[in-house]
């Protein structure tokens, strides 16, 4: 039997604990399409928000905050004009366009 010190057990129990959490993360399947039928917009929001549906132009989701509260969100697709969503905080926001690069 090898004996270790305490705190290279704790690195070790941390890296296990990473690569589980890392995992999980990649396991996850993308939410359903939404009970229209129509495919869902694209964007991280997925990653972090649940119980995601679109009725019309309305995305709704319940989104974790940085807080780690699950916080209800409504954001009219439309207003993102094409733009990815992502989670803001709990609410549904539109991805903002990156600036151009200057030469």
């Amino acid at each position: 039997m090898v004996r270790l010190p305490f705190s290279t057990l704790a690195v070790l129990g941390a890296g296990a604990v990473l690569v589980a959490f890392t995992a999980a993360a990649q396991d996850r399947v993308s939410p359903e399409p939404a009970a229209s039928g129509r495919a869902l917009p694209v964007g991280a929001y997925r990653e972090t928000c649940r119980g995601i549906t679109l009725n019309g132009d309305r995305l709704r989701a319940r989104c974790i905050a940085k807080n780690g509260q699950s916080v209800s969100s409504t954001l009219s697709v439309r207003s993102c004009r094409g733009a990815a969503i992502r989670n803001d905080d709990g609410r549904l926001a539109c991805t903002p366009a990156s600036a151009p690069r200057s030469a």
